[in-house]
């Protein structure tokens, strides 16, 4: 079996820029047999063979500015960015936590010493 080291970035110009992501427990449905949804996982979020560990990254990247609401894997959160986005940021809870989580990182990405991209030339 393999064992990758994953990173992602915060893309610039999101809540998440600067941010160090290290990917640590990952569990993907393609590990237990068609037909057994011990997951309940709707269809669509099933693996298929299209997927490949470079689709599986972009898309985190993606969820990170622009998250399922429609099937959330935290419910709490998923309001909490609903509510930031309707309220055009007024509603700011979100974006505290995310900053704060972000902050976090930074924590991370300099025990391991590794330069965080601040810039979209950089990133």
């Amino acid at each position: 079996m393999f064992k990758w080291a994953v990173v992602i970035f915060g893309a610039p110009g999101t809540l998440f820029e600067c941010g160090y992501f290290k990917l640590r427990n990952v569990c993907i449905s393609i590990l237990h047999l068609p037909g057994d949804e011990t997951l309940g996982e709707h269809p669509s979020e099933q693996w298929n063979p299209t997927r490949n560990a470079t689709t599986v990254l972009l898309s985190l990247i993606l969820l990170l500015d622009a998250p399922n609401t429609s099937s959330p894997a935290n419910v709490e959160a998923s309001l909490m960015y609903r509510k930031w986005k309707d309220s055009s940021g007024r509603d700011d809870e979100y974006a505290r936590k995310v900053r704060s989580l972000v902050a976090n990182t930074q924590i991370d990405a300099a025990q391991d010493q590794v330069r965080v991209p601040r810039t979209t030339e950089e990133y």
